[in-house]
């Protein structure tokens, strides 16, 4: 049964599809060919004279076809988080993740699966989360580092997200031995390792009641423009009501929960926040009479146009046929 989606996330999504298929399946077929004509045109120039066979422009060619890669790979990748972050259709998103497990290689098929813990955990499906993580569980020798990681960090994700702190501390201790202070692990990693801490760092400074010191840390990324996409500005909204409702600042905390709602979401912070929001009309709670500063929506990330990526393929194309004919 497909899913629901509006015309502009089933155009998204329809990119997505056909830029997987022509990275997994036209790219290499390309390369193949030009591999194997290379060949056979430089077997034929050793027992012949051939003016036309350049080696520099064969190399010239395999240049541009790892730039079409990148830029292939970058349009993909845009596609998927505009479902996610601007549009917020996380059914969609979940159904771009199980695409890119198709035609892939093992431990790349592995990291995919493993990454589809992390749509669970926004939905707030639990239950599939745990269960899939599980079930990776068996495979986690046969992983890539990076993948490794991001096995670590969802299971720190999936304690923070049900507010379980002993065990939330036990796997954040495990990742930061595993991840930041072992020195067996490449410094690249370790950077990635460094930003999801941060993340992890955000969560149990909640948990310790240092509600102050985050909300001071929140309102400056806004002040900065930080705030880059739609759904970051909710995930904003709902840790400052959040905030606002462990300090007891009960009338600005339902301001802030009730701004998440008005989103219309389907994920779980907008639920959780439906939750607390009862939970203060229960309470007879009143909205505040002046609205928190710093709640205005805005959207600071310069769009990426697909035009753009394919007239620098086709520029990059015009160039090594220039170079040929010269």
């Amino acid at each position: 049964m497909g899913i629901m989606m509006s015309n502009a996330v089933a155009k998204k999504f329809r990119n997505v599809k056909i830029l997987h298929v022509i990275m997994m399946i036209g790219w290499p077929m390309v390369v193949i060919l030009m591999v194997l004509g290379d060949s056979i045109l430089y077997q034929f120039s050793r027992r012949s004279y051939t003016p036309w066979y350049r080696p520099g422009i064969m190399f010239l060619i395999f240049l541009w076809l790892m730039y079409t890669y990148f830029i292939l790979l970058a349009m993909r990748n845009y596609n998927i988080r505009s479902i996610a972050m601007e549009y917020c259709d996380f059914d969609a998103y979940l159904a771009c993740m199980q695409y890119l497990e198709k035609f892939q290689f093992k431990k790349v098929k592995l990291s995919q699966r493993i990454n589809r813990t992390d749509v669970y955990l926004i939905q707030g499906n639990f239950d599939a989360a745990y269960e899939n993580l599980m079930q990776m569980k068996a495979y986690y020798g046969k992983c890539s580092p990076r993948a490794q990681m991001m096995y670590d960090y969802l299971w720190c994700r999936f304690y923070a997200e049900q507010d379980d702190i002993p065990n939330f501390h036990i796997c954040m201790d495990a990742f930061r031995n595993n991840w930041i202070h072992n020195m067996q692990v490449k410094r690249s990693l370790q950077n990635q390792a460094e930003r999801l801490l941060q993340e992890l760092n955000f969560r149990d400074m909640m948990f310790a009641g240092k509600s102050q010191r985050i909300k001071a840390d929140m309102m400056n990324l806004y002040a900065a423009g930080k705030l880059g996409s739609k759904y970051e500005f909710v995930k904003y909204c709902y840790y400052m009501g959040r905030l606002e409702y462990s300090m007891n600042n009960l009338p600005i905390a339902k301001h802030w929960f009730a701004q998440t709602v008005s989103f219309g979401l389907r994920e779980n912070m907008s639920y959780r926040a439906a939750d607390f929001l009862a939970k203060l009309d229960e309470m007879r709670v009143p909205y505040a009479a002046v609205p928190p500063p710093q709640n205005q929506y805005y959207c600071n990330s310069r769009p990426f146009r697909m035009s753009s990526g394919v007239i620098s393929i086709l520029m990059g194309f015009l160039l090594v046929v220039v170079v040929m004919i010269l």
